[in-house]
């Protein structure tokens, strides 16, 4: 008698109260999904943005250890022979950048007050500068055509001067790089005691964001 009780007290429930137990959970199970699938829209997107990230740490992080080596006026070149002749002090086997040597030019331009008083851009040239650079008595020297002159040292020919206008434009940009180089001349000791030995120290200038920048220090 007890098990037919029992079973008879497990058959208590209608047949309405089970259907609408079973519309419950399948309530719940769509409920479910929906945040299920909204769950994994999120995760795809969470992973493409951490992929992103990832890759631009990445690029910032090689580009940082990355060290470019200086181009155009800026590169080592070999001195021409010219600045290896006192005042200029230069070793004959020496490479230095350009804007060094035009630093030190520009240096001693304004050391010996060779500039024009009502015009400084131009230069009156004297013996050193017409040593320096081969000039003749009809040639004009000032900060236009300076770094033409300067090219002629280089590419060694001297006949003519040529309107090179990259090189003329690229003189006002140059002015800027060598103003971070100081170069400084010293006598030497010993032998050849009275020769000027070119040092350079670096100095730090602030960029056009406020940030701050040092060249590179080289005892010469």
């Amino acid at each position: 008698m007890s098990d037919n009780t029992s079973n008879m007290e497990k058959v208590t429930r209608t047949v309405k109260e089970i259907l609408a137990d079973i519309d419950t959970n399948v309530g719940e199970q769509v409920i479910l999904q929906r945040a299920l699938k909204a769950l994994n829209k999120e995760m795809e997107r969470a992973h493409k943005l951490e992929i992103k990230d990832a890759s631009k740490r990445k690029k910032s992080t090689k580009d940082a250890s990355e060290k470019r080596d200086p181009s155009g006026f800026n590169a080592k070149q070999p001195v021409p022979p010219e600045f290896c002749e006192q005042p200029w002090g230069c070793a004959a086997d020496q490479e230095l950048p350009r804007t060094m040597l035009t630093k030190m030019v520009y240096d001693y331009v304004k050391e010996e007050n060779l500039q024009d008083p009502n015009d400084k851009r131009r230069i009156f040239p004297d013996e050193t500068l017409k040593k320096l650079f081969h000039l003749k008595d009809t040639d004009e020297l000032h900060f236009n055509n300076f770094q033409t002159y300067m090219k002629r040292l280089y590419d060694r020919s001297f006949d003519t001067v040529d309107d090179d206008s990259s090189v003329t434009s690229a003189s006002g940009s140059e002015a800027s790089d060598v103003s971070d180089v100081e170069v400084t001349t010293t006598k030497s000791k010993g032998k050849g005691k009275g020769k000027k030995v070119v040092e350079t120290k670096p100095i730090t200038t602030k960029g056009k964001k406020g940030k701050k920048s040092t060249t590179a220090s080289q005892n010469l």
